[in-house]
């Protein structure tokens, strides 16, 4: 009878053990496509379309942005759908955009976006000089 029991306590590890190896390897999957999009040359355009937005001089000398870089770690699925994923600003990690990327008709776009108070009030002060 204790032999019994312990092959079915086995069985069901085993099987537990095997879920949640497919669960991870699954989410792995899910974020190295998400990092790919992130990464990619069409994300890059509306980054820079939407920075354009919120600071036309960005990546001229006028300009509050010099320069941006994804923030790799923030790099995570929205659960309303879409990528969410913060831009650090002029290397700085006081200065940042956080967007949440969609695909909308094939196409990638950015959803919500918001950015640091510090950025706000560099960008207020520029556009009042």
């Amino acid at each position: 009878m204790k032999k019994k029991l312990l092959v079915v306590i086995g069985i069901i590890v085993i099987i537990i053990i095997g879920i949640g190896g497919k669960v991870m390897l699954d989410n792995k999957k899910q974020e190295d496509k998400m990092i790919k999009i992130v990464n990619s040359q069409e994300a890059k355009v509306v980054f820079e379309k939407t920075i354009k937005n919120i600071d036309p001089e960005a990546f001229t000398n006028d300009g509050i942005i010099k320069s941006y870089e994804i923030n790799e770690k923030s790099i995570k699925h929205n659960p309303m759908g879409g990528i969410n994923v913060t831009l650090n600003i002029n290397k700085s990690s006081d200065l940042v955009i956080n967007f949440t990327l969609d695909k909308s008709n094939g196409e990638l776009e950015s959803g919500a976006i918001s950015y640091s108070g510090v950025l706000a009030d560099q960008l207020e002060d520029n556009k009042n000089e």
